[in-house]
């Protein structure tokens, strides 16, 4: 017999096997009116909540018959009023006679009605509402549920169950549950109807019921006769419930047994919580949020199987507000077609344009179609190595990023669709396809004021064109939503591959499944999703039986518990062999293999070196404990098989000093004019360049130095080579935990009709390039020179300004003598403690002696040391593991700084000010246990955004330095920020959060500016950076000085080679008109002024717009938050339009463009170049002496003039003075 004691300290159910059941059962409880009973009954109805389930009643359901209301695609859904399912008894119809109507009859089955005793979106369905006991229980019977209305001995007994159980942990709560689902069992008040009438006011059952106790109970078709006992119905309603001890009740007999709702109810067992949760839904049982859907639209669509990319244009479309879906019907005839085919002409046929196929790029589209092709192919080819016919073997998907986003304000939010991107591809998008992901961009202060709103708003699925979007990760201020195989109002469509799409929860399981990680905290499990995000390149394929797994270094650690980051000297650095990594340099085009790789692979993440022995032929991989961060099952999917590169050793580069770097040499004894001087040599090195104009060649050096200055052509190649920027070496390391690559510049305003993004910086339709330093490059190979032109000496100078700015305000000081490079342990264990070995591939200078060095030696802060033994690993910092502690920790958290020791952690200090999200995987699934499906996935919807929160490290950051400012370095208050700043780094992963009260204290005391560095030279404080800002700023302001005297020595003179097309059409045009007698001599005149007035039309919208701007700019009005923003059009979008419009009926005048931009010229040479740049760098290109070299952008885009070039120039200008 097993038995369930409910939240509810009124009501009690017990499950009884082996049972009989007549019509009489029924009927012998209640077979009249009875008021007291009536009156019970419904007080139970309206006042009791659903009963929570916890484990022995699964098994005690486990011969009824469940009716899962499991969600399904395309199903309608049951409307559930509550939490759970409503009980529906019911007995075999040859069983059971009909049942009484009586009111007393009634109330009882409501009151059934409101108890759940199913798992959360299961109904169970049990056979008798009341039924009777037997005494010889034997197997495969019935089940048999009684309910018995409680007197205050129940409640005694209830409360004997509770205590007993007081010591053990409580199964899951209304108040304990993460949706925090009310409950009012607490509220419930005893019932006081049934009092015996016997002697001394004892309670008891009303006579009516304790005549049952006398009957004797009908034989089950299963039992004899001899076996029946009567109902011990004093059991629940009898006063001698207390007459035993609290565990021993008397059975009617005068026998004892064990009372069975008062046995321990327990919480479910780790694996019974892991199974439930695991069953349930995630995500379909999530509210719909519509991104852009209309259900007759999106069949149509359907119906004419308009491709994807179609699809997401339209809605873009409509989330702009540039049409509606009425709009679109009359137009999805026009539409049929590839993605490549009519994805780039949906704005031309929506707005009736006629734009040309060159003003829009294709590659996105083709290469959607490609990821297409891959999804009906429906062999993982998408996730590399090997790729679709036509294209290398090395081809792999997730290219293309659908972004989106996140508008409006106080809750009232809604999801803006931006154009596709082609900057980057990582692991879950190659998995799912770049369509099933989109990223949905969330301003941060909307993040920072709005947390609540913005959680509640994510618990939502979201619904585009009838495909279901789940979140599935946060990071930073964006959340990543995943397409599951649920539509809305749609078939899955075949012809779109939607039958292979996954289940949300068997997403979640293919990447961090939950029953093998299920010992980790909740976030940090969380925090693991991250590892499916990084920009990464498949580079090879690993058997699984060459991946190893293999311990960590940490010899000094004796502690029996896990050791500590710092006691473990290979903390996140594991082995590759050789093999593997000629593979991945043959992939990518090294010149030579890499000994450091940096990737992602079987769920591990880190830095894998070359192996010191292993000479086998196949690629092999060695994963320590340190790297694993999710643990599957063998055999794993394929995907967990392939190595996802992040990034490679390479040679060395400069490094800059930081700010915080700064701060901390100068209170550790640099001086402050040692430091003064640095920044002085780095504005002269870095400014002077630019103001050389004079001497052979002048210009071409002069484009070198900006593009050296400004790392135009590196900048070319990582937008050319998107995600293999990084890989490829072409990107500095980040040292961040997880790399996210969210576009920072969320308010950026795009052209008008704006279509995928451009692979470059981004053009006009005049073709200006929107980088300072590309505009300026660009001007000069086309052959303008600054002392000719007013325009490009002031583009110049804004770049002087700049260059100025960045090195004084934001204090990045270039060091011209640094390295930066990986730092790896000791792989052959020959360094001694204190010793470190760097090899560089290319040589190195030493600037003194100008000799040509690769091996780095003495003293360093350590001292670095030559070990031939260690020649194989180039292009890294080999630090011994030798010592009590690793030297990365000592780097990181520091042992010593000459030799002054690093401060400790103040005592408490965690305790004082933070408080932890305490919850692991296992304590958050048996919380969710009794949750109902809905509940349940919004639980886990949380978890998934734990880091959609500012966790205000930037603050912080801003906040130590007000402490420093105003306290001083050393101060205790100063060095807390520093420990909460660090402290919040890790948050995501830790779970730590600032406790109440603690960000809104320290708000009000450090959350100040710190005053100008010119005001505050009356201050008697003593502050670096104010005494770097004003050194700077007199050497800034000098330089400066000196380029307007170079300015004011050069000539403006309007560019007579620009002016000249429309002065000769002109001309034509007056003589034309002089001879009068020629019929038609006014046509020149008529077409010209055809032309003009176009030109003219577009010069007073750009005039208004330049007013509006320059008001909006001097306005002293506060202006509106970033969230109540609307993301506005390039408000130059109108002029280019105007500009660009065909001139109609110009039939003589052949060359209109350059007609047209010399005008535009002649109005105005600001004006000309804004909406003409590409024709007039066209017209003064052909004009030089030396003649034109034709050449597409994509070449202009690769050159870059050699250094060798440079050193002879220069050598020629040194002869020539």
């Amino acid at each position: 017999m097993t038995s369930l004691v409910s939240a509810n300290p009124l009501i009690m159910i017990i499950m009884i096997s082996d049972y009989a059941s007549t019509k009489s059962e029924y009927d012998g409880y209640f077979s009249e009116i009875d008021e007291e009973v009536e009156k019970a009954c419904v007080a139970a109805e309206l006042k009791c909540s659903p009963v929570k389930q916890n484990k022995p009643l699964l098994s005690s359901l486990s011969m009824c018959n469940p009716q899962a209301s499991v969600s399904v695609p395309n199903r309608p859904k049951t409307n559930v009023g509550s939490s759970f399912s409503s009980f529906k008894p019911k007995t075999p119809s040859k069983k059971r006679g009909p049942e009484p109507d009586t009111p007393a009859s009634r109330a009882v089955s409501r009151a059934f009605d409101s108890l759940a005793l199913a798992s959360p979106g299961v109904s169970i369905t049990p056979k008798k509402r009341f039924l009777q006991t037997m005494a010889s229980p034997s197997k495969n019977k019935g089940t048999r549920h009684v309910i018995a209305v409680g007197d205050s001995d129940t409640e005694e007994a209830l409360t004997d169950t509770e205590s007993a159980s007081s010591n053990d942990p409580s199964p899951p709560t209304a108040q304990d549950s993460l949706s925090s689902i009310g409950s009012d069992w607490d509220k419930i008040e005893s019932f006081s109807s049934f009092k015996s009438p016997t002697a001394g006011g004892s309670g008891g059952s009303p006579s009516k019921y304790r005549k049952l106790s006398e009957e004797v109970a009908l034989p089950s078709k299963n039992s004899s006769s001899s076996s029946t006992k009567p109902i011990a119905v004093q059991d629940i309603f009898g006063t001698n419930l207390s007459s035993s001890s609290p565990s021993q009740r008397s059975n009617g007999w005068d026998t004892s047994i064990t009372q069975p709702f008062l046995q321990k109810t327990t919480p479910p067992d780790d694996d019974a919580a892991l199974r439930n949760f695991l069953d349930h839904p995630l995500g379909q049982e999530l509210e719909p949020h519509i991104i852009a859907h209309d259900k007759d639209i999106v069949v149509f669509m359907e119906n004419h199987k308009i491709s994807w990319g179609t699809q997401y244009e339209l809605a873009r479309g409509v989330t702009e507000g540039n049409w509606t879906w009425a709009d679109v019907k009359v137009k999805i005839p026009q539409l049929c077609g590839s993605n490549s085919e009519i994805a780039w002409k949906v704005r031309n046929i929506m707005l009736n344009r006629t734009q040309p196929p060159s003003a829009f790029d294709h590659s996105i589209w083709e290469e959607l179609d490609r990821e297409q092709d891959a999804i009906m192919e429906n062999k993982g080819r998408g996730l590399g190595p090997k790729g679709p016919q036509g294209v290398g073997n090395d081809w792999y998907g997730g290219q293309i990023q659908q972004t989106a986003k996140l508008v409006g304000n106080k809750g009232e939010y809604r999801i803006r669709l931006e154009p596709m991107e082609n900057k980057r591809s990582y692991r879950l998008a190659r998995f799912l396809g770049s369509r099933r992901i989109l990223q949905l961009k969330i301003p941060r202060d909307l993040i920072f004021e709005e947390n609540k709103q913005l959680r509640q708003f994510m618990r939502h699925k979201f619904v585009l064109c009838g495909r279901v979007f789940v979140p599935f990760f946060a990071k930073d201020h964006a959340v990543y939503l995943v397409e599951t195989d649920e539509d809305y109002e749609r078939c899955g469509a075949h012809w779109a591959g939607d039958q292979f799409r996954w289940p949300f929860e068997h997403i979640i399981n293919w990447h961090n499944p939950l029953q093998f990680n299920a010992k980790q905290p909740i976030n940090k499990y969380a925090t693991r999703f991250a590892l499916a995000f990084s920009t990464s390149i498949p580079v090879l394929e690993f058997k699984e039986e060459n991946i190893f797994l293999i311990l960590d270094l940490t010899d000094t650690w004796r502690e029996l518990s896990k050791a500590p980051a710092e006691y473990i000297k290979t903390d996140g650095c594991g082995f590759i062999n050789e093999a593997a990594l000629k593979i991945i340099a043959r992939v990518l085009n090294y010149f030579g293999y890499p000994v450091a790789v940096q990737g992602r692979v079987y769920g591990a993440k880190g830095l894998w070196i070359l192996h010191p022995t292993d000479t086998s032929s196949e690629p092999k991989i060695w994963i320590r404990s340190s790297q694993q961060k999710i643990v599957y099952k063998s055999p794993v999917h394929r995907s967990h098989l392939i190595f996802d590169l992040c990034s490679v050793s390479s040679s060395a580069s400069s490094a800059s000093l930081s700010k915080q770097s700064i701060m901390n040499l100068s209170k550790n004894g640099v001086s402050d004019a040692t430091l003064i001087e640095i920044m002085k040599k780095a504005l002269i090195e870095e400014v002077r360049p630019l103001m050389q104009w004079q001497g052979p060649q002048a210009m071409e050096v002069l484009w070198s130095v900006i593009n050296r200055l400004s790392s135009v052509s590196r900048t070319r190649l990582t937008r050319l080579s998107a995600s293999l920027s990084r890989a490829l070496g072409l990107r500095g390391q980040d040292w961040r935990a997880e790399e996210i690559d969210v576009e920072r510049n969320e308010d950026a305003a795009p052209a008008e009709g704006e279509g995928p993004a451009d692979i470059y910086t981004g053009r006009a339709s005049s073709g200006v390039p929107l980088s300072l330093a590309e505009y300026i490059m660009e001007s000069l190979q086309a052959g303008f020179h600054p002392k000719d032109s007013t325009l490009l000496k002031d583009k110049i100078r804004n770049l002087v300004q700049t260059t100025i700015k960045s090195i004084v305000d934001k204090f990045s000081i270039p060091l011209p003598e640094s390295l930066s490079a990986f730092i790896i342990p000791d792989p052959r264990g020959v360094l001694e403690e204190g010793e470190v070995y760097y090899r560089s591939s290319v040589p190195l200078i030493n600037s003194e002696t100008q000799d040509r060095f690769s091996v780095l030696t003495g003293n360093v802060l350590v001292m670095a040391v030559d070990r031939p033994e260690l020649s194989r690993w180039v292009d890294v910092l080999i630090v011994s593991t030798k010592g009590e502690k690793s030297f990365a920790s000592m780097l990181s958290g520091g042992e010593h700084f000459k030799n002054k020791p690093v401060k400790p952690i103040p005592p408490h200090f965690m305790d004082d000010n933070f408080q932890k999200h305490p919850k692991g995987v296992i304590e958050f699934t048996k919380r969710v246990f009794a949750m109902s499906h809905k509940d349940a996935a919004e639980a886990f919807a949380d978890i998934l955004m734990f880091d959609l929160d500012d966790t205000k490290f930037g603050l912080y950051s801003n906040w130590q330095d007000y402490a420093i400012w105003k306290y001083g370095y050393e101060d205790p208050r100063s060095e807390r920020l520093a420990y909460i700043f660090n402290a919040l780094l890790d948050s995501s992963k830790t779970g730590d959060r600032l406790k109440p009260g603690i960000f809104e204290r320290d708000q009000k005391e450090f959350g100040k500016i710190i005053p100008d560095f010119q005001s505050s030279r009356a201050s008697d404080k003593s502050y670096i950076f104010h005494t770097l800002q004003l050194a700077g700023k007199a050497a800034g302001d000098e330089l400066l000085r000196d380029y307007d005297e170079l300015k004011r020595a050069t000539r403006d003179v309007e560019d007579k080679i620009l002016l000249r097309p429309y002065n000769s059409a002109a001309d034509r045009a007056n003589e034309l008109y002089r001879q009068s007698s020629i019929p038609g001599h006014s046509t020149l005149c008529d077409e010209l002024k055809r032309i003009r007035e176009c030109v003219d039309e577009a010069r007073v919208e750009h005039i208004k717009v330049l007013g509006k701007l320059v008001a909006e700019s001097e306005s002293p009005t506060k202006k509106k938050p970033k969230k109540t923003q609307q993301r506005k059009p390039d408000p130059m979008a109108r002029v280019y339009e105007l500009y660009d419009r065909q001139v109609k009926d110009i039939v003589f005048f052949q060359n209109v463009d350059e007609i047209k931009a010399s005008y535009a010229y002649q109005c105005n040479s600001r004006f000309g170049f804004e909406v003409a740049f590409r024709e007039l760098c066209v017209m003064k290109a052909k004009a030089s002496s030396d003649g034109i070299a034709p050449t597409v952008r994509s070449f202009d885009e690769a050159k870059v003039i050699p250094s060798n070039y440079i050193r002879v120039v220069a050598r020629l200008s040194a002869s020539d003075s």
